[in-house]
């Protein structure tokens, strides 16, 4: 009593119906009741779970995980360290050329006022007192002028000044007897400790260049 059957039309229990019925109303199990496999009438078992059909999965349920966080591995790290280093010390060698070829460009610039300046003092000079020179002579410039005979350096007050550790060497040599060839040398040192030299010479005629050469 208290049971529902389905009856087909000869007075057998309709099994295909009911099981049906039964996956509809339960989703795939039966609660209270349970359907014999293929054919023949319901017979209840008492309250359980009967899984029907052969080719149903049971649905498990969905396990959801943590996401991952996204990182970088020991070898990245370590190859981008290494990019970042030679790019760092490829900026410092810029910066210290850089500097360089600066500190190289102003040094060359105050050389060739340094000679060019001398070149002006050596032709004001008389053939006696050219003659009267010494055939090598050095003076550091930030001793300032040095007028005394057989030298005669004058740089004026601020060469002096701008031109610390910068070393003149006159030197004269005799082409002819009216001719005398008056070469200078400017040495310094740059910010890195390098040695550079710049050299300018001039011809100095006893009648002066004109008159010599055309006499040659």
């Amino acid at each position: 009593m208290g049971e529902s059957r389905e009856w087909d039309g000869i007075g057998k229990p309709d099994t295909a119906r009911a099981e049906q019925d039964a996956e509809r109303g339960s989703g795939g199990y039966v609660d209270a009741l349970s359907v014999s496999a293929r054919s023949g009438p319901l017979t209840p078992v008492g309250r359980s779970n009967v899984f029907l059909g052969e080719t149903r999965a049971r649905v498990q349920p969905r396990r959801y995980s943590r996401p991952r966080r996204a990182a970088f591995t020991l070898v990245e790290v370590t190859v981008a360290a290494g990019v970042m280093a030679l790019a760092l010390v490829g900026m410092i060698q810029v910066v210290v050329s850089g500097s360089e070829m600066l500190d190289v460009a102003r040094k060359q610039t105050i050389a060739t006022q340094i000679i060019h300046g001398q070149i002006d003092q050596i032709r004001l000079l008389t053939w006696t007192q050219v003659g009267a020179l010494g055939s090598t002579d050095t003076i550091a410039l930030q001793s300032g002028d040095d007028k005394t005979s057989g030298r005669m350096f004058i740089f004026g007050s601020n060469l002096p000044v701008i031109a610390k550790g910068f070393t003149l060497t006159r030197t004269i040599a005799t082409v002819r007897t009216d001719l005398k060839e008056v070469t200078f040398t400017v040495t310094w040192k740059g910010n890195t400790g390098r040695a550079h030299t710049r050299t300018g010479s001039t011809y100095v005629g006893k009648n002066g260049l004109y008159v010599s050469y055309q006499r040659s």
